[in-house]
């Protein structure tokens, strides 16, 4: 395969800014430092590193519409040449990329604007349609997707103008587990049969790895690793802040084998097996004890209920939420799972007292919510929405935390921001936290440090229930697991109930155990059953 894309000695920085002009102010901040990469045409290659690392940076700079306000150094070029050329792009953001009202409109809409001939954009965006599968929403508005049904449309939008390259930063970040499958699945058929190169940001690292052909680990302003996924799975240490993100196969081969000789499973397939063939498993119980909270009740009074939630958004329109119910108690934390367009984020509204009901009631500490409340916070699920003012300083003395970035807020990164948006929102105490995907755009060692953040507010006895498509945080973090389905909440369940009775939203142990040990949950789990110390590497 030969180049498509090359990167030689690239830096790149940002000037920052005075808070109160606008002007550029003071030494470069450097983010990217002598970046040297070779995409290769028709191959599929992943880009990992730690949140607010330059990754988004980074896949900016490789196309020339989107490349940053900052002193940029060395070389990159397209195919041999200067101009950047045929780059479809996704950003992490799904509303950041739409730019009209209908979903035909936003298909059609990158082919019009390059003089298109009307007959063949129809041809293009009746095709790309049937492929995506996207038909049903075709003449829906923009405003009317789900963030994943329209990061499909982002993507879709793309294809449609036959790009040799993609570049894809974190798509699936707003995708349900199912979802985000078939999204990575329908890039692996654009690469396998369509020879479309792939550059992508993912922190799903378990589902994409077992895909590429080569590797970038960005750390410390520059790649510190090129290779395929098979050597930085033997050459990643286990306390690099990416290492909990890699395919969970390839670290329990690695951590039972010192030095593993041939090929390192990547897949769930290729780790069983692994597993039957070293470790002779047999079917077990765990014989370890289980704390079964059954939904709360008779423990202590709840903090929140609703009862017979009923909403939609008119009076023609369909119902979003259904009848949906839920307790939440002191000191808990409770997570919902369920498919993009469920009706999660309209349910967390109606509890935070953002949407009235057209039935049912909500009621905070036996009071009917009307209205936002005080004792209630609130994370949505686009946190720019929280951001007022022109720079992190500003953002953080608005609640009286010290913070002397200057950084304008919108030029985070998606973890960063997130990040940010929590800061704010925990810095007055609260009763109740509603959070929609907190956990969005964080590596594995931030997602950490959110979760000990949990826990120190549960320890409060603040009730928290949040909403997200990440399995593996859920089962590390949360008491009790719900699915909300068809605009209600069903088989809200202790954790390890919920995952342990599930195929498809459970967690990647659950998966490679499945049939050889029951109860296993968590990666810890695992080694228990493996008879591995927990304080080995």
């Amino acid at each position: 395969m030969g180049t498509l894309l090359s990167l030689q000695n690239v830096s790149f920085g940002y000037y920052p800014t005075d808070e109160r002009t606008g002007e550029p102010t003071g030494e470069i901040c450097q983010v990217l430092s002598d970046i040297s990469m070779d995409i290769r045409e028709g191959g599929y290659h992943v880009l990992c590193g730690a949140t607010g690392c330059g990754k988004s940076t980074l896949l900016r700079l490789c196309k020339k519409e989107l490349v940053p306000v900052g002193k940029l150094d060395g070389t990159i070029r397209w195919n041999g040449a200067e101009d950047p050329g045929e780059i479809g792009f996704v950003m992490q953001n799904p509303g950041d990329q739409a730019v009209t009202d209908k979903v035909w409109h936003e298909l059609a809409f990158g082919a019009e604007n390059v003089g298109m001939e009307p007959g063949e954009i129809r041809r293009r965006v009746a095709e790309v349609s049937s492929y995506f599968g996207i038909g049903d929403w075709y003449d829906r508005r923009i405003t009317e997707l789900s963030g994943g049904q329209l990061q499909i449309v982002n993507l879709a939008a793309a294809v449609v103008m036959n790009p040799r390259l993609l570049i894809l930063d974190e798509p699936t970040s707003q995708l349900d587990p199912i979802a985000a499958i078939d999204f990575l699945r329908i890039l692996e058929k654009l690469n396998r049969e369509m020879g479309i190169t792939i550059l992508i940001v993912e922190h799903r690292l378990e589902e994409v790895l077992p895909t590429a052909d080569r590797v970038f680990y960005l750390e410390n302003k520059t790649i510190a690793f090129s290779g395929t996924p098979d050597e930085l799975m033997r050459r990643i240490p286990a306390d690099s802040v990416i290492y909990k993100a890699l395919p969970l196969a390839g670290r329990v081969a690695c951590r039972l084998e010192k030095d593993p000789e041939g090929s390192i499973p990547l897949t769930i397939r290729a780790g069983r097996s692994f597993l039957e063939a070293e470790c002779r498993l047999q079917r077990q119980a765990l014989s370890r004890s289980r704390k079964d909270m059954n939904d709360g009740e008779g423990e202590t009074a709840p903090v929140l209920t609703c009862r017979g939630l009923w909403f939609r958004y008119g009076r023609m329109e369909p119902d979003v939420v259904r009848g949906a119910e839920v307790n939440l108690y002191p000191g808990e934390c409770v997570c919902l799972l369920g498919g993009n367009g469920s009706g999660k984020t309209t349910f967390l509204k109606l509890l935070a007292g953002i949407l009235t009901p057209q039935e049912g009631t909500c009621r905070l500490l036996g009071e009917k919510i009307k209205g936002s409340r005080p004792q209630i916070g609130y994370l949505p699920q686009d946190v720019e929405t929280m951001f007022v003012t022109d720079s992190v300083h500003r953002e953080m003395k608005l609640v009286g935390i010290p913070d002397d970035r200057l950084t304008h807020p919108y030029d985070l990164s998606g973890g960063e921001k997130q990040q940010l948006a929590l800061r704010k929102l925990l810095a007055a105490e609260r009763r109740v936290l509603l959070l929609d995907e907190p956990g969005k755009g964080l590596d594995a060692s931030a997602k950490e440090q959110l979760g000990e953040l949990l826990n120190r507010e549960k320890e409060k006895g603040t009730a928290i229930l949040l909403v997200t498509h990440d399995c593996e945080f859920a089962a590390a973090y949360a008491d009790r697991c719900g699915l909300f389905f068809h605009g209600a909440v069903v088989s809200l369940e202790e954790k390890r109930t919920f995952f342990g009775r599930n195929r498809f939203y459970t967690t990647a142990a659950a998966r490679l155990a499945y049939g050889l040990y029951e109860g296993v949950l968590t990666e810890e789990d695992l080694y228990r059953e493996l008879g591995v110390s927990e304080e080995e590497p």
